[in-house]
């Protein structure tokens, strides 16, 4: 931290890099030449390293090099954002549906939780007992997250913001879980 001169700048960094899903909770590496006196050329003279993925500072701007992907992508989870309109979308609210094949109601939650980044991650709970309803409070930009069973096989997590609501539904079926998740603005 002493570095980056105060918690106020790292706390920057982390929402920064946040939005480009890069978790700086692990810690940033800053690159530089070994050699002071025959430093580099700038763009070249430092990068900076988070987790797998390199950033280089350009014009202002930050170039991120990632690895792809797409090599990487689960293939027992399908998501498809639905098609809607401008009206549907204010009224109804975004809509993403996603299938986790083969996977139980836990399972499939733990997944879309740890597939979100650090800060979203941090508002749903690291664990769920079945059946168990509950509210909880955020440390961060949300309100309040309950969370609601219909029954054993089917939750919905409704995420309370100062500029709307999320809800998340986790329903199992026999060929694994279905999540939607609604972002309804007010």
């Amino acid at each position: 931290m002493n570095y980056w001169h105060g918690q106020k700048t790292v706390e920057l960094y982390k929402e920064f890099f946040s939005k480009y899903n890069l978790d700086v909770n692990d810690g940033i590496t800053l690159f530089t030449s070994k050699n002071g006196v025959s430093s580099c050329d700038y763009p070249f003279s430092y990068f900076i390293k988070i987790n797998d993925s390199l950033v280089m500072i350009l014009k202002n701007r930050a170039v991120i090099y990632t690895q792809n992907n797409a090599e990487h992508k689960d293939t027992n989870i399908n998501c498809v954002q639905k098609q809607q309109t401008i009206e549907q979308v204010y009224g109804d609210g975004t809509i993403e549906e996603c299938m986790y094949k083969k996977m139980t109601l836990l399972d499939a939650y733990s997944k879309y939780r740890n597939s979100l980044s650090g800060e979203e991650r941090k508002n749903l709970s690291a664990s769920l007992n079945l059946n168990h309803d509950f509210t909880s409070q955020c440390d961060n930009n949300c309100d309040a997250v309950s969370y609601k069973w219909n029954s054993a096989k089917k939750l919905i997590v409704t995420q309370s913001f100062p500029g709307g609501v999320t809800e998340i539904s986790f329903s199992e079926g026999s060929n694994g879980c279905l999540v939607v998740t609604k972002n309804i603005p007010d």
